[in-house]
């Protein structure tokens, strides 16, 4: 299919039976040189390019958003992020349900994100209209959708809806602004944004990484079910190179491979004393046949890394594949309660590849006094 009009959000359902894309603005397809007129909108079409047909045209999009659809462009069938063009689409497992971000005015928001059905039918809001969608996700079974959207100002939202344009729930606010590696789980359990996976009931949290080392990862992949994670990021030492490794995390692996184990940790007391009037002891062995680089410690409010403490986060080598840090302390302002004790060990291997390891003890609590 040749045309001359803007394709975006391109995607196929799970089983590769059906393709689905937005043509962004009224153009032509040509077979060899000669133009026949095409009209924007939501399309499907069979893997092997027939039986090609119009699921949403613009009038649809303009009654919903209480305006007419003028001559070529608006509303206009994209997203006004062009660094997320290609994820202003997504379709379920079974390309049942679809979900797409669009345009009042070309070029210029508001946006909103619809729904609809594969033949066509209920089309309806899921999400907007607002200043503008940046993306927008589905998971397999269209319990939840995800956004990524500016509702005002400068700052980014990102959240869940469900697919009936109910139970909104914004998960995070930030300025990092518009590439997270955000995408759901098949079931629409979790949702990955950054380096966090969120629970999408906002039932709690976990971050992925432990700070001050090179294989935290910033912008992830992940499977089906959130147990494994592929990213790369710049290797230390090279950053005017921009020489880069390809890393993958496992949660609750089956073999640790060339990671560190780490053994028999202990935390005395298990608890951290906020502004460090009383500072504990966190220690761990490190069994591995490649070099410790190095151990640190990092504590986790509601599954999240607090801000580091002033003093230093890092375990010293014992001599005897022990690492010890009398320092566990809490900054000042962090309010009493439990916590995870996250202790991060990373090794270099005789090709000088990274691998790590981290763990989270419990129980571990903040106390504002011992």
């Amino acid at each position: 299919m040749t045309v001359d009009t803007g394709v975006a959000g391109l995607k196929i359902e799970g089983d590769g039976r059906r393709i689905f894309f937005l043509l962004d603005r009224d153009g032509n397809i040509y077979n060899g040189t000669h133009g026949t007129f095409i009209q924007r909108g939501l399309y499907v079409m069979n893997a092997d390019g027939s039986g090609m047909r119009q699921i949403v045209g613009p009038a649809a999009l303009a009654a919903l958003f209480g305006t007419s659809a003028n001559n070529s462009l608006s509303p206009e069938f994209t997203v006004t992020s062009q660094n997320a063009i290609n994820q202003s689409l997504s379709v379920t497992q079974d390309g049942a349900h679809i979900v797409f971000g669009a345009n009042k005015f070309a070029q210029n928001g508001p946006g909103a994100i619809f729904g609809v059905n594969l033949d066509g039918s209920g089309l309806h809001f899921v999400l907007g209209p607002m200043r503008y969608i940046v993306r927008v996700g589905i998971s397999a079974n269209a319990l939840k959708v995800f956004y990524d959207a500016y509702p005002s100002g400068s700052t980014v939202e990102t959240g869940v809806v469900n697919f009936d344009g109910s139970g909104q729930l914004a998960l995070r606010h930030d300025g990092l602004g518009e590439a997270p590696g955000v995408k759901l789980t098949a079931d629409g359990t979790l949702l990955l944004a950054y380096d966090i996976l969120y629970n999408t009931d906002g039932s709690g949290a976990l971050q992925l990484s432990a700070p001050l080392n090179p294989l935290t990862p910033g912008s992830p992949v992940m499977n089906s079910t959130a147990t494994r994670f592929v990213y790369s990021f710049v290797f230390p030492g090279t950053y005017s190179q921009g020489l880069t490794q390809l890393a993958s995390a496992e949660i609750n692996p089956t073999s640790f491979g060339s990671a560190p184990v780490l053994v028999n940790p202990s935390v005395d007391p298990a608890y951290a004393v906020a502004g460090g009037s009383k500072p504990g002891t966190v220690s761990t062995g490190v069994s591995s046949t490649n070099h410790v680089v190095g151990v640190n410690y990092s504590i986790l409010l509601n599954g999240l890394v607090e801000d580091l403490v002033n003093g230093d986060i890092f375990l010293k080598d014992n001599g005897d594949g022990t690492f010890t840090s009398h320092n566990v302390i809490a900054t000042s302002t962090s309010p009493a309660g439990p916590r995870f004790l996250r202790l991060f060990a990373e090794v270099s291997d005789s090709a000088g590849l990274l691998h790590g390891t981290l763990i989270d003890l419990s129980p571990f609590a903040v106390v504002s006094q011992p």
